[in-house]
């Protein structure tokens, strides 16, 4: 089977409250074929951003004031209800119940619990983001950009 040609031109929508983090991600981003990311530190600026731009992907931490803040949770809600389609991405100290209710109800893509490697997090985004239909309309694989693999599809 024929690979496809790819197009590296993916863009996010980076969320972090730690400026130095958000930094870290989007240079990475840019380091390994992504557009230019755009990243903001404040929610209300990124639940704009994500009503009225299209973004592959969104990568958000879940809270910005504490344990009990959903700000990040609700951008990526926001995001998935803007496009269904936009890969969310939501950085976690912990797993909580509103997090796991979220994941349930396929409001957020993918959790993951923090410190990860960045290559980790991009691959989680890639797999999310570009898949391979086939004839039928299923799908029938992803590829890794980082390594140029086909993967098996992820299971929704």
């Amino acid at each position: 089977m024929a690979l496809p040609a790819l197009s590296l031109a993916m863009t996010a929508l980076i969320v972090l409250e730690n400026p130095y983090a958000a930094v870290a991600v989007a240079d990475y981003a840019g380091t390994h074929g992504w557009q230019p990311p755009d990243v903001v530190a404040d929610c209300g600026e990124a639940a704009r951003l994500v009503r009225f731009r299209r973004y592959p992907t969104v990568i958000c931490d879940a809270s910005f004031e504490g344990p009990s803040c959903t700000a990040g949770l609700e951008i990526a809600r926001i995001a998935k209800r803007a496009d269904p389609r936009t890969c969310t991405i939501l950085l976690a100290t912990w797993m909580s119940q509103a997090i796991q209710n979220a994941r349930a109800a396929g409001e957020v893509d993918v959790v993951l619990l923090k410190p990860q490697p960045l290559s980790l997090l991009f691959s989680y985004a890639v797999r999310e983001t570009i898949d391979e239909t086939c004839a039928d309309g299923t799908v029938c694989g992803v590829i890794d950009l980082q390594t140029r693999a086909w993967l098996p599809p992820n299971p929704r």
